[in-house]
């Protein structure tokens, strides 16, 4: 069970309460205490809404924390979630929450937690990372590419990237590629040194909600603060919704939108590019290390 699944079957991840936590989004901590206060019939303050989830070592709500009685039959029991439990299919206060949110108990039901492990690629990937990326080639809403390069070319890629730049993989227990991230330079110009444009891709049949693309995208920002860089920038067709949600979930924050940038299967397509700081910018930056000097 992936750790922003609460105890009780929601998804942390799409909680607005955890999205104005982590972008620090403070009109949206109103709105939500808003909400929460007229269903709950209490005054919920914008300072009360500060979590990073049910299960996770993070600050939470004081409902969450002390109050939620599901919460605290899980702790009691010592287990991880609800799905630990004998009584998920009967037990009358999580049926207070699954009666109207049937993904919380789909979510308690779902499929065992993807096993997998996020390691740097080598030039072995090369045929995996072609793959996944030439199923979205004849999509208009992923990326621009017409034709997929060859496998070399990915090879090559790889070995490339790698002098400056992670490049990761998600590996499952079968060792079968599920999904990768890569940087690359945002401009050619000396002054942007500093900052990096990522791309991930999940395989089209890597187990959705599990975790996937979040786990590579903390190693790859990992990685890129160990080697003193100091923005993310992602680069998205405007119409790719999953990836806009996957970029505000991870706090990313639309930093503009060009229209009718880009022409592919008869159509002009826009793009938003959205941007995160991983490091302060508040002194002068020394050169980025290599990756191999920073790990």
């Amino acid at each position: 069970m992936k750790e922003f699944i609460a105890c009780c079957g929601l998804d942390c991840e799409t909680c607005e309460a955890r999205i104005a936590t982590i972008n620090n989004d403070d009109a949206l901590r109103e709105s939500v205490a808003k909400k929460w206060s007229d269903f709950n019939k209490v005054k919920i303050t914008p300072q009360m809404i500060n979590c990073e989830g049910c299960r996770t070592n993070g600050i939470k709500t004081d409902y969450c924390e002390y109050l939620c009685s599901i919460r605290k039959c899980v702790m009691a029991k010592k287990f991880d979630t609800c799905a630990d439990c004998d009584k998920l299919n009967t037990c009358g206060t999580l049926k207070m929450i699954t009666m109207y949110n049937q993904d919380a108990l789909d979510n308690l039901r779902g499929t065992a937690k993807a096993e997998f492990k996020i390691r740097l690629a080598t030039e072995d990937d090369a045929q995996a990372v072609h793959d996944i990326y030439g199923s979205y080639v004849p999509l208009d809403y992923v990326t621009f590419t017409v034709e997929n390069p060859s496998v070399d070319h990915y090879r090559k890629k790889i070995a490339e990237t790698l002098e400056k730049y992670p490049f990761l993989v998600a590996e499952g227990a079968d060792k079968k590629i599920l999904g990768y991230a890569c940087g690359s330079p945002l401009r050619p110009h000396d002054a942007y040194q500093w900052n990096v444009e990522w791309t991930i891709m999940l395989a089209s049949d890597a187990p959705r909600r599990q975790g996937i693309a979040t786990a590579l995208y903390k190693e790859f920002a990992r990685l890129l603060a160990l080697q003193g860089y100091r923005y993310i920038y992602g680069v998205l067709v405007d119409t790719n919704q999953a990836s806009v949600a996957l970029h505000k979930k991870l706090g990313f924050k639309e930093a503009g939108h060009f229209e009718s940038a880009g022409f592919k299967m008869g159509k002009w397509r826009g793009i938003l590019w959205y941007v995160k700081e991983i490091g302060s910018s508040n002194e002068p930056p020394k050169k980025p290390l290599s990756l191999s000097e920073a790990m």
